[in-house]
């Protein structure tokens, strides 16, 4: 099984990296460096617990066996048969942080991280196929295993559980939301600028050592509806399976896949569609490209085609007759909003009050945004923080209030947040007058 052992320390923002097979130039290199470390390896990189790099004094395991058994851990699951996912690449990170809100935003920077480099990966590929319009462009697969040992809320399953399938709904509820990105992508689709769009997919699971644990609830429950016949390999299977899911520490696999889009340009249409043309003429095709046509005439607005006045100064007439005079707007959209809410809200104190700018167009990231500020935060009493959006959902104060609704559902399942915070909206389209900020902003209280 190929791995890449991959250590990341977000508490400090150092980077350590580990692969699980060292050329022995490189492991002379290591040994002249660090001259304690055991030179006695195998096939596993193990490190003595006294040399881990520097950490938070919270962190109660030892990072390089966290990652070595859970290595060894998924190798044993998989086993060593034709199982196809023993050929795939995975990474192993390991998240050391203690807190709740630092370990959310870790974890959404980790999708974000993989949806872009998926979306690298596509643009990478279309770049190649303009000098090789015939190659075939390959898929891009990744896993990655974050493991997550030192969180004492996580470590109880169903608040771990609940955390996730949270994390979930949000990114599933984020597709009816109006992002300023979709608005800039159909744009340039529709002017025919720009590559294909790849199919982007980005999946989300977890492991626990206690995955699957019914509560004294649950399990009477499960009492009162069993049959009076039991399936005996029926219940083996399920047991099987949350073994499978059953790892040493609290752990989450992002999956991620890129594929190249279909192409349509190649095959005709269906004959259903075709013109049926006289005998000796060509057969005429609707090929994409017409349609392509279609939709950017059909979108297009009415364009007037009266003469512009001519005048003696040609100044006046380029600028009157062109694309008109175009505002540029001197104060910035941070500005903006400390203006506004300095005159207008009524949570706003000038000595509790604190303001950060995101230019985030994407949902993942700017749930990042947000969990790493609520960590920034956490420990103030009686504030106000408020965080511009200059670029996130602009045109949707609807779109604003789910995001906020589904922050603070992630904050109520963190049991050392829960009740601490309150978090509301402010943005230009607001139903009420009071709550319409010149751009949008979500305000968190701390209680």
């Amino acid at each position: 099984m190929r791995t890449t052992l991959l250590l990341l320390l977000s508490l400090h923002g150092d980077g350590v990296s580990a692969f699980g097979s060292l050329s022995s130039s490189f492991t002379r290199s290591l040994a002249l460096t660090v001259p304690t470390i055991d030179r006695k390896m195998g096939n596993m990189v193990m490190y003595e617990k006294n040399h881990d790099p520097p950490s938070s004094g919270a962190s109660k395991h030892n990072m390089w066996s966290v990652l070595a058994n859970t290595e060894k851990w998924i190798s044993t699951i998989l086993g060593n048969g034709e199982n196809p996912y023993t050929r795939k690449e995975v990474s192993y990170i390991c998240e050391l942080s203690d807190d709740d809100a630092l370990v959310v935003a870790s974890l959404w920077r980790r999708l974000r991280e993989g949806r872009e480099q998926c979306e690298s990966h596509g643009q990478t590929a279309e770049f190649h196929l303009k000098d090789n319009p015939h190659s075939n462009p390959p898929t891009f697969r990744q896993t990655q295993v974050i493991v997550v040992p030192n969180n004492a809320n996580l470590n109880d399953w169903n608040t771990f559980d609940s955390l996730v399938a949270k994390i979930n709904t949000c990114r599933r509820n984020a597709r009816d939301f109006i992002l300023d990105a979709n608005f800039e992508q159909l744009e340039l689709s529709n002017q025919e600028i720009g590559e294909r769009d790849w199919s982007i997919s980005v999946n989300c699971a977890h492991l626990h050592p206690n995955f699957g644990e019914l509560t004294k609830e649950e399990e009477l429950r499960q009492l009162k509806e069993e049959e009076e016949e039991v399936d005996v390999n029926l219940e083996a299977y399920k047991k099987q399976r949350l073994l499978a899911r059953r790892a040493p520490y609290p752990s989450v696999c992002i999956e991620t896949r890129a594929t190249p889009p279909t192409d349509f340009r190649q095959a005709g249409p269906p004959p259903s569609v075709r013109r049926q043309t006289p005998e000796g003429e060509p057969e005429a095709k609707v090929t994409l490209d017409d349609v392509h046509k279609l939709e950017a005439l059909f979108g297009k607005p009415a364009v007037f085609t009266k003469e512009p006045t001519q005048t003696d100064d040609a100044f006046w007439d380029a600028i009157g007759n062109a694309k008109g005079i175009q505002e540029i707007a001197v104060v910035s959209p941070l500005r903006q909003a400390q203006t506004w809410i300095s005159e207008n809200h009524h949570a706003f104190r000038i000595e509790t009050s604190s303001f950060t700018t995101s230019e985030c167009q994407y949902v993942d990231e700017a749930y990042e945004f947000v969990f790493n500020n609520i960590a920034m935060q956490q420990f103030r009493n009686d504030a106000t923080q408020y965080l511009v959006y200059t670029n996130f959902v602009s045109s949707s104060a609807t779109s604003l209030e789910k995001f906020a609704t589904e922050c603070s559902g992630l904050v109520d399942l963190m049991p050392s947040l829960k009740g601490k915070l309150a978090i509301s909206i402010l943005h230009p389209e607001h139903i009420e007058a009071s709550q319409r900020a010149p751009v949008p902003v979500i305000v968190m209280t701390w209680k």
